[in-house]
């Protein structure tokens, strides 16, 4: 029971100190790096925009990690936290408008993280245009966007001009845009043209999936941390603490309470272990069972 009441407070302290804390911290604003991955047409007939970021090694995970993003895109579509194995975690965020940006404040577990949400692009016919433009309020050490090109999309042109372009694993064209580091301060666009005869999406036509991952969550803008109460958690485990003591009880019991006992078979009379009930013989010292010393005399 003290071994389970031990568990249980452990359990306790390593939930709490996961548990988010109070508000009205300041919240952190340095980014290392921040690549934006635009992907129009994908799932959606709209864009796709993806922050992949880093935080600076001094930065605080303590406080929430301030993101800014265009207000007119409404609330993000997920937000994740990346683990040392490439793995995604589910984010509690809060939203803050400031005019025409807003401010994703972000609890993340670790230096890195992922913001989704959508753009709408202007079509008119068959021509497709977006313009997205990086609504600046903190200091960025290195920025760049990698655009997807549609699949069926034609005259395509990015502007600023890429550094380079690649064809996928998917089967579908990227292209880089490297801007390198930005202030505060700094506001830059990026324009993306392209024509296009269908309103076919790109998601159906990738095989294998595209090399960026993304987290699987619910569209909502506060995300629990877990599943279920820690609570939960815990009562069940001392339930089936008590459970699995009960049933080694009763077998033992049972055990115990019919010994194995067979009939001499060389003339002797036989003896048996006084714990276990197995049948020694006269020149054994201990049981052969349960090694319980046997009383021969």
């Amino acid at each position: 029971m003290l071994c389970w009441a031990r568990r249980v407070l452990a359990f306790t302290v390593l939930m709490g100190a996961f548990a988010p804390r109070a508000t009205g911290q300041v919240e952190t604003t340095e980014l290392e790096e921040l690549k934006i991955d635009l992907w129009p047409e994908y799932d959606r007939p709209a864009t796709l925009v993806m922050y992949r970021f880093r935080l600076k090694p001094s930065a605080s995970l303590s406080v929430p990690v301030a993101v800014p993003i265009p207000s007119n895109v409404g609330e993000p579509h997920a937000v994740a936290w990346r683990d040392d194995k490439g793995s995604l975690f589910v984010a509690q965020f809060t939203r803050r408008a400031e005019g025409d940006r807003a401010m994703v404040l972000a609890r993340l577990g670790s230096r890195e993280g992922q913001l989704e949400f959508y753009a709408d692009i202007d079509i008119a016919g068959r021509q497709r245009f977006l313009r997205l433009v990086w609504p600046g309020g903190i200091g960025v050490g290195s920025l760049s966007f990698q655009i997807q090109r549609p699949a069926g999309a034609s005259e395509f042109r990015v502007t600023p001009t890429p550094s380079r372009q690649w064809e996928g694993e998917d089967g579908l064209t990227y292209a880089l845009v490297e801007l390198g580091p930005q202030d505060a301060s700094a506001r830059p666009a990026i324009e993306i043209e392209y024509e296009k005869d269908s309103t076919a999406l790109s998601a159906p036509a990738t095989s294998p999936p595209p090399p960026a991952p993304r987290p699987v969550v619910p569209e909502t803008a506060t995300l629990p941390a877990s599943p279920m109460p820690w609570w939960v958690i815990a009562a069940g485990g001392v339930v089936l603490g008590f459970l699995g003591a009960a049933v080694l009880y009763t077998f033992r019991g049972a055990k115990e309470s019919h010994p194995k006992r067979e009939p001499p078979g060389d003339g002797q009379k036989p003896i048996f272990c006084p714990d276990c009930g197995t049948k020694g013989r006269r020149t054994d010292s201990f049981c052969m069972n349960c090694g319980t010393r046997l009383l021969t005399k």
